[in-house]
């Protein structure tokens, strides 16, 4: 993959992510927080195909 491809999916991740701001609810709370998981894993996945990766730029331009 390349840089285009990490920004792209990080576009794309950021336009999914649940945001409920003041957390109303435990349940709106763990919603975003499995999806910060899900871009931590992806990160992850992604740091060990390419070792030049940088997963917490990657992490941070998702929760952007």
């Amino acid at each position: 993959m390349t840089q285009k491809d990490y920004v792209a999916l990080a576009a794309a991740l950021a336009t999914v992510r649940p945001n409920y701001g003041e957390h109303t609810t435990k349940e709106s709370w763990r919603i975003e927080r499995k999806w910060e998981d899900c871009c931590r894993v992806v990160g992850d996945v992604l740091a060990a195909d390419n070792p030049r990766f940088d997963r917490v730029r990657f992490v941070q331009a998702c929760m952007a």
